[in-house]
């Protein structure tokens, strides 16, 4: 799903002339979040994500957010993809994810946002984006759901990035080792809601950062959460496995 980065402004400016690119990943994430049209459409994926196989509508949808700040029409998908053509002019993709599915960026999602941070002007890689919702059942939650929101971007360098976009991929093996392990974590309740039940946060985000190190991408990519309360938080794992998840200032 695309980057930008560099020397030369690119975020329009409406006082006239442009405002100096946004670098840190809060505040890129806090910029996007508040822009009117996205909190709409995140809406929108929202009540897309509790639609249920047989139910009418069921599948992805997906909108894109270009350089220039504006975002796409709503993309109609199918069952578990969205087809998105070129990257080229977009800084990233938000989709969602059905009840069936993983609530976690999956390995082609992952390579989907190398392609937009390659996409990007001025060699501003991280600007590139995937974003994420997904929807459980919750019957403690406001409205009867928890929303799972992430946000990935690439924290490598230009070098690093070419190496991975040019990989030829065995997307299908990818698919099926995301698969077995989020069935392995499953099994332990401290990372399911119960036995061989849905992965909880902890979970999702171990699966994550497994994904990556399987992909040989460990350390390569920022994770956010984005809370129901609208609370960004940066998601990392250390040198022992632990994971931890830091608000955003």
């Amino acid at each position: 799903m695309t980057p930008c980065e560099g020397g030369i402004p690119t975020i329009p400016n409406p006082g006239g002339g442009f405002l100096p690119p946004i670098k840190d990943p809060c505040a890129k994430t806090k910029a996007l979040l508040e822009d009117p049209a996205v909190t709409e459409k995140l809406g929108i994926l929202n009540e897309q994500s509790k639609i249920k196989e047989g139910q009418p509508g069921y599948g992805e949808k997906a909108f894109e957010v270009r350089n220039d700040g504006t975002s796409s029409d709503i993309i109609i998908g199918n069952e578990h993809q969205v087809k998105l053509g070129s990257t080229v002019g977009n800084q990233g993709v938000y989709h969602n994810h059905t009840p069936d599915g993983i609530k976690m960026p999956s390995p082609p999602d992952i390579i989907k946002m190398l392609h937009y941070a390659l996409s990007q002007p001025n060699g501003n890689i991280s600007n590139g984006f995937l974003g994420m919702v997904g929807a459980e059942e919750c019957s403690t939650c406001p409205g009867g759901y928890k929303y799972h929101n992430y946000i990935i971007r690439f924290s490598g360098n230009l070098q690093e990035l070419g190496g991975f976009t040019s990989q030829n991929w065995d997307r299908e093996d990818l698919i099926i080792k995301y698969g077995n392990r989020k069935y392995e974590l499953s099994q332990n309740i401290n990372y399911a809601n119960y036995q061989y039940g849905p992965l909880n946060s902890d979970g999702l985000e171990k699966l994550f950062f497994d994904t990556l190190k399987n992909m040989g991408m460990e350390g390569k990519a920022n994770l956010q959460r984005i809370e129901n309360s609208g609370i960004i938080k940066n998601i990392t794992q250390d040198s022992n496995g632990t994971i931890s998840a830091t608000p955003c200032p």
